[in-house]
């Protein structure tokens, strides 16, 4: 090989130039971005992904404390679920305003935020509720809007003296778009 080849090959391999360094850069600043957006959405999406899961585990274990205590008598000497009258509604808990949690973390207190002792089970449960649907607590509150609700109804059959008893859980979020709401049945008690 002669000295005039060794020359022409290493004048050929020649680096890049400034122009070539920029555009391979905003070409990969560009594709930077899009990933981080990505991780942005992503994390989004599984935040909002797990309040729903939340939601819907606290939605069953109050469905479950109602039919599961059905029998059981309150504090005040009725059952949880009973209604008087057919044509009022009883709200068991209704949340209107969600506050932040200050609380030592028992779930399940011996005195109530009103300063009555809870003997029962049944008190107990309600107040287990309010400690995981009235604050930031296990839901996150994301507006003044989000309200919570446990309700029951009474209805009778036609021609019957049978007692039906519904429940509603109702948790608005996000200033009220989203509402996540289930009916379940509680109790059939037949008539007398």
């Amino acid at each position: 090989m002669d000295r005039k080849t060794i020359i022409s090959k290493n004048f050929k391999c020649l680096g890049l130039s400034i122009l070539e360094a920029l555009v391979a850069t905003i070409i990969v600043g560009i594709g930077f971005v899009a990933v981080f957006q990505m991780v942005n959405y992503s994390a989004v999406s599984i935040n909002t992904s797990a309040e729903r899961t939340k939601t819907n585990f606290l939605i069953d274990m109050i469905v479950e404390d109602l039919v599961s205590e059905q029998d059981t008598i309150a504090g005040d000497n009725r059952k949880l679920h009973a209604i008087d009258s057919f044509t009022e509604k009883r709200e068991l808990l209704n949340i209107i305003n969600c506050e932040r949690y200050e609380g030592d973390g028992s779930m399940y207190p011996t005195i109530s935020d009103d300063g009555v002792v809870l003997g029962t089970s049944p008190d107990k449960k309600q107040a287990k509720w309010r400690h995981l649907i009235a604050t930031d607590n296990a839901i996150k509150c994301r507006s003044e809007k989000d309200t919570r609700s446990v309700q029951v109804f009474k209805i009778r059959p036609v021609g019957t003296l049978d007692e039906v008893f519904f429940g509603k859980v109702e948790i608005k979020m996000n200033n009220g778009n989203k509402v996540k709401y289930l009916y379940f049945p509680i109790s059939h008690e037949m008539g007398k």
